[in-house]
């Protein structure tokens, strides 16, 4: 069995995430790919990239379920 691991981080850190990685998150949460999320929201795939690896740096994640988890585990969307 695998288990996900998500760090833990100083309840002084604040981790603010801007309008467009909580966007990306959230269509993330409802199984939109890359490609989909870069088409709802009118932008290229790359930028999605971009926002996601941003967005993961941010949370000490890896992945976009890890990251999914650690948002809705700390109420960030």
């Amino acid at each position: 069995q695998r288990q996900m691991c998500i760090r833990d981080r100083k309840e002084t850190d604040l981790i603010k995430l801007t309008s467009r990685e909580v966007e990306i998150l959230q269509y993330s949460t409802r199984g939109y790919t890359i490609n989909e999320v870069a088409n709802a929201i009118f932008v290229s795939p790359d930028t999605v990239k971009f926002h996601r690896k941003k967005l993961f740096e941010k949370l000490e994640v890896t992945n976009i379920s890890e990251a999914i988890a650690y948002a809705t585990n700390n109420k960030l969307i």
